[in-house]
């Protein structure tokens, strides 16, 4: 039913307003966390899984943020995922101190650059994470820019939801290191980004660096985590897809959002979804998950391959994939991987290989690498037809 009632509702034209390259209209994408990807937790183990991505399919990588990260101890600058972690760990990736380093926990500029190596040799691309609205507060840009932070009217530095200081885009000197910066990691390799909470940074500062960073690759892909049409028409490729998500999501598990939807059907809820969509450029590339670094870490002990049998995930995936969009496999899911953990440590051993050996509740292999997008292409292409 789910299913049926889902496929009904579902179509929308793809693209997107700023030239995308062609690939990118038929890919899929797999976000890795490396501290939970393999059970040493850096760049090198996880080149060494770069094979069995690609085998499911997959023709880019998004990798969620490797950079320096703050070690400040003062607990009212930590993020209430961060807290509520239990782990008291000042070290969230999303807290950044260093924007040019790679944290000594993930490696070396030569262990990215030979991850990138491998993921290119293999036929896929590589994306960033780039978290530029806000930062740790010993961020390397406070030395060097006096105005580095954006400030309160008494003169405080202004903090966002996460209690982290928002970057000043006003600033010229930020705006510049930031630019070099995507250019630093395009030089070892990376071929786009996908940019934390993107409406919320300046729309001229995205189009500034677009315009720079096409200069070294035209085929730069952007991945807004946002949904603003001007975004999309001046800097992005692609946006988020949250109401499908959410409403995919919330089929499957209610108790997973945490709270209800005001819609009372699925259909309406679709209705819901394509009046979204409908605000949105005509060609828009929308980014469509199930899973990602944000839901598993709030779901919990509901992540729906906790609470469902992996047949249930895998027909969400075929709903996920006939959205015509950018479609997401998050870090295992492939494996039906459904680890809690996401800040301090990693779990389950941390290493996919093992993964496949174990049995899962319903008593079949985890997965059984049965999450494999050559399987769905058949149903897709038919649905385009």
């Amino acid at each position: 039913m789910l299913f049926c009632a889902a496929l009904a509702a579902i179509g929308m034209s793809w693209g997107a307003m700023r030239p995308t390259p062609a690939y990118l209209k038929r890919a899929t994408v797999y976000q890795i966390v490396l501290r939970n990807f393999t059970r040493d937790g850096n760049f090198r183990a996880a080149a060494e899984m770069l094979d069995h991505v690609r085998a499911v399919g997959v023709d880019a990588v998004y990798l969620t943020p490797f950079v320096e990260m703050d070690r400040d101890m003062d607990r009212a600058g930590w993020s209430p995922r961060q807290i509520a972690s239990g782990f008291g760990s000042p070290k969230n990736p999303y807290r950044i101190s260093d924007y040019d380093k790679i944290d000594p926990e993930y490696g070396t500029d030569a262990d990215f650059k030979a991850f990138n190596d491998r993921a290119h040799a293999l036929g896929m691309k590589v994306y960033m994470d780039l978290v530029y609205l806000h930062c740790g507060p010993n961020n390397v840009l406070k030395d060097r820019f006096p105005d580095a932070f954006q400030r309160n009217a008494d003169g405080t530095v202004k903090t966002t939801y996460w209690h982290f200081p928002y970057v000043n885009f006003a600033s010229k000197g930020v705006r510049k290191y930031l630019i070099d910066s995507m250019l630093h990691w395009m030089r070892l390799g990376c071929d786009g980004f996908r940019c934390d909470v993107g409406d919320a940074v300046p729309i001229d500062f995205w189009v500034e660096a677009v315009t720079a960073c096409q200069k070294v690759n035209p085929e730069l892909v952007m991945i807004n985590e946002g949904t603003k049409p001007e975004w999309l028409e001046k800097a992005f490729d692609a946006c988020y897809a949250w109401p499908f998500g959410k409403t995919i999501r919330l089929a499957m598990n209610p108790k997973g959002l945490g709270q209800p939807m005001k819609a009372a059907t699925l259909a309406e809820r679709m209705d819901a979804v394509r009046a979204y969509e409908a605000k949105l450029p005509a060609d828009a590339l929308m980014f469509c998950y199930l899973d990602n670094h944000d839901t598993a870490a709030d779901d919990g002990e509901n992540r729906f391959d906790r609470v469902q049998p992996v047949a249930a995930g895998n027909a969400a995936f075929v709903l996920t994939f006939l959205r015509r969009g950018l479609p997401l496999i998050f870090n295992g899911n492939e494996i039906a991987d459904n680890c809690t953990i996401l800040y301090g440590g990693s779990c389950n051993g941390g290493n996919a290989k093992e993964l496949f050996a174990k049995p899962n509740v319903d008593g079949g292999l985890i997965g059984g690498a049965s999450l494999s997008v050559e399987k769905f292409m058949p149903i897709i292409e038919a649905f385009d037809k």
